[in-house]
């Protein structure tokens, strides 16, 4: 039985968590004082696919990561030496279960046939389970179309169904006189969600969209009330999808969020008022479903509009005009960030979107207001992952905002290098032919910035290292454009010489570390000009190279074959040339930074990768996943024992790979200060400056 438990609460590293893990916290602390043999307590990183179309099935990326949040901050068997199992689990593929099954069981002495045995009896029960709620849910679904009797499909996060996490919001809306059902009691009709429009990417959602649906489509007796955990992150995305859906439908759209303050007064009353408005549903026909409006779709014809993206950073934003221009593209930069971009953003965005996802949108609707354009003449352009970040479905978020805004005629491309993201012929790049091009790019932008913030606090002329980092930032993008890459390596080369003439105070500086979500670390608006900031102070200010962010998956794809959760592919041959080719001239870039007189090296990424895994599990690939440790570790190698992360306010992901595994940082670098800024629109400067000088006295 799980119990709100204050010793458990009081190990949660990071208010941001959300109500179910620091239950999860109590929960794994109480059974530790119980002094049991052993906790279980697997990493589900995969669900069942059930959608044709779904890209991934993905679970909770914040759920992968509680084992290693609770072995870091509860620590069962430091403290009470009670081992704590976290396999890595893909429910998503039978025969790397199985596989996962038999690893691990046989380490108590069981004989594989019987793991297999009981393997395969397993599978058969949880068919026969589906089954039954399958069945149960369609005779509560015949009922309520026989009777005209109100059915609610209550829908949220598997652990919703847990008592305690929901408040016991079932038993209040069958009190009300509703039948409840939950969303996978619900028939998946055509098994596909083509019309939705958000990326089908996690598997708990996909059974939302699919409930809403079909909700949308039928009698006024039938409606739906959705569980949210307060604060959590993704759901920002689900909750606006489900309401578009029950919108077109036009159903109700009530929204519960729940948290560890349990308010079944105010619960019950809202629940109540839903049962009373819908009191005379009988009285009306089953409702003309609406239409969505439809987005654009970048098509080959489209291919001359002028790209237009968001501002991203100082230290890269420049070089990707000229790179789209080699492919052929006209790729125009926004102007950069500013007050009006958040009021914008929080106008047309969820306020349950972060940070950066609210300057983002309100960028490009501040420009949409104010630039000079033909509609025919642009579209838009934003990079996707397809990870397990909200940023994933930035893409439908800025189609939405977009529509309401009233620019629909302007279509929205997906930057990616994931392919199946979204239907864009229009809209081609061969990313493997661009490999080298992006590779001596990124790394040439990677040499700048390192060479700026290194020189900028020493310099004797105030400016001086930013009119030499401008000057090659400007003079490089004809070379980019060519492809030109010994011209590129000859600018560096003039770069690194130039900076080192620069007139500097001798004297030594302290340096402070910088990690964090990408935009928050790499953004000035975002972050309220941190390093300029630590620069002013006298402070060196190190940042890892954003290198590092796009060749982690260098590392990734083997570690998920190593830990089960990935079948070996034919195209998995390509990374072999390919890692090969990338280390080449990573060493030869190196090479050339190595003559720069402060210069601090560019950290092997297996390297980084090696100290990450003595942190944390190496699955954590959501979000920047194990990079932020395992930057946090290359800083206290390089001796730089202050180190700050900046995260946007309830970017759950980060605070997990961040403040969630401190302890454990701090246990394999015990000289390590780590000092946690969260950014949102609401932060003061009054508030982040007052932090800043406190985390700097030490220094």
């Amino acid at each position: 039985t799980v119990k709100m438990s204050e010793k458990g609460l009081g190990t949660v590293m990071s208010d941001n968590i959300c109500f179910p893990a620091k239950l999860v916290h109590g929960h794994i602390w109480d059974l530790a004082e119980k002094k049991v043999d052993r906790i279980f307590f697997p990493i589900v990183v995969y669900e069942k696919n059930e959608y044709e179309n779904a890209l991934n099935a993905y679970n909770c990326p914040i759920v992968s990561s509680y084992a290693d949040v609770i072995e870091s901050a509860v620590q069962p068997n430091e403290r009470f030496g009670i081992p704590l199992d976290r396999p890595v689990v893909n429910f998503n593929d039978d025969v790397l279960l199985k596989k996962i099954c038999i690893n691990y069981l046989r380490q108590f002495g069981i004989k594989k046939t019987l793991i297999k045995k009981g393997f395969d009896a397993a599978l058969e029960a949880c068919k026969a389970f589906k089954t039954d709620v399958a069945k149960k849910g369609s005779e509560y679904i015949e009922k309520a179309r026989e009777n005209k009797s109100l059915l609610i499909v209550l829908a949220g996060r598997p652990y919703h169904l847990d008592g305690l996490i929901n408040h016991k919001i079932p038993g209040i809306l069958t009190e009300l006189g509703a039948d409840i059902i939950t969303e996978d009691a619900i028939p998946i009709s055509g098994k596909s969600l083509e019309e939705v429009h958000v990326i089908t990417q996690w598997a708990y959602p996909n059974r939302i969209y699919n409930a809403a649906r079909w909700v949308a489509k039928e009698s006024d007796n039938i409606q739906m009330v959705q569980l949210n955990s307060f604060g959590c992150g993704p759901d920002a995305v689900v909750i606006d999808e489900t309401r578009e859906i029950l919108r077109a439908g036009q159903k109700n759209h009530t929204l519960i969020k729940v948290d560890e303050i349990s308010n079944p007064g105010s619960v019950r009353l809202r629940l109540r008022s839903m049962v009373e408005s819908l009191a005379d549903f009988k009285l009306r026909e089953k409702s003309v479903p609406l239409q969505r409006k439809p987005f654009l779709r970048f098509g080959k014809k489209d291919r001359k509009r002028t790209i237009w993206a968001p501002f991203f950073a100082e230290d890269y934003s420049s070089y990707l005009p000229p790179i789209f221009k080699s492919a052929g593209y006209d790729f125009k930069i926004l102007p950069r960030p500013d007050k009006e971009s958040v009021d914008l953003g929080l106008e047309y965005a969820n306020n349950d979107i972060c940070y950066p996802g609210i300057i983002v949108l309100g960028d490009i609707i501040k420009a949409l207001k104010k630039e000079q354009y033909h509609p025919k003449d642009i579209a838009i352009g934003i990079t996707q992952t397809g990870g397990q970040c909200r940023s994933s479905n930035y893409l439908s978020l800025i189609r939405k905002a977009m529509i309401n805004a009233g620019f629909e005629d302007i279509p929205v491309i997906s930057v990616t290098t994931s392919g199946g993201l979204i239907d864009q012929p229009g809209f081609q790049m061969n990313w493997l032919m661009k490999i080298k091009l992006l590779f001596f790019t990124t790394m040439y932008a990677d040499c700048i910035a390192k060479m700026y913030y290194a020189t900028a606090p020493r310099e004797k002329t105030i400016g001086h290292s930013q009119k030499v980092r401008q000057h090659y930032m400007k003079t490089v993008r004809s070379a980019i454009v060519k492809e030109d890459y010994s011209k590129i390596l000859h600018q560096l080369k003039n770069a690194v010489k130039d900076f080192n003439d620069i007139p500097v105070h001798k004297k030594d500086l302290p340096k402070m570390g910088v990690v964090g979500e990408i935009y928050a670390k790499y953004n000035y608006f975002a972050n309220q000009d941190l390093v300029h900031w630590l620069i002013r102070q006298g402070i060196e200010p190190v940042l890892p190279p954003i290198v590092d962010y796009f060749i982690q998956d260098l590392v990734n794809y083997k570690e998920n074959i190593k830990a089960g959760i990935r079948r070996k592919k034919l195209t998995d041959l390509l990374g072999v040339p390919i890692d090969w080719m990338i280390m080449a001239y990573h060493e030869k870039i190196q090479t050339i930074f190595s003559k720069f007189k402060y210069g601090l090296p560019f950290d092997d990424i297996r390297q980084i990768a090696q100290d990450a895994s003595q942190i944390l599990t190496m699955t954590n690939q959501f979000g920047e996943g194990w990079l932020i440790p395992g930057e946090i570790a290359a800083f206290a190698k390089n001796d730089i024992q202050h180190v700050i992360s900046a995260q946007p306010f309830g970017c759950i992901a980060n605070h997990i790979i961040s403040k969630g595994v401190e302890t454990k940082i701090k246990a394999v670098y015990p000289d390590m200060n780590l000092f946690h800024l969260d950014f949102d629109a609401g932060m003061s400067e009054v508030n982040v400056r007052n932090r800043l000088h406190f985390m700097i006295e030490n220094l």
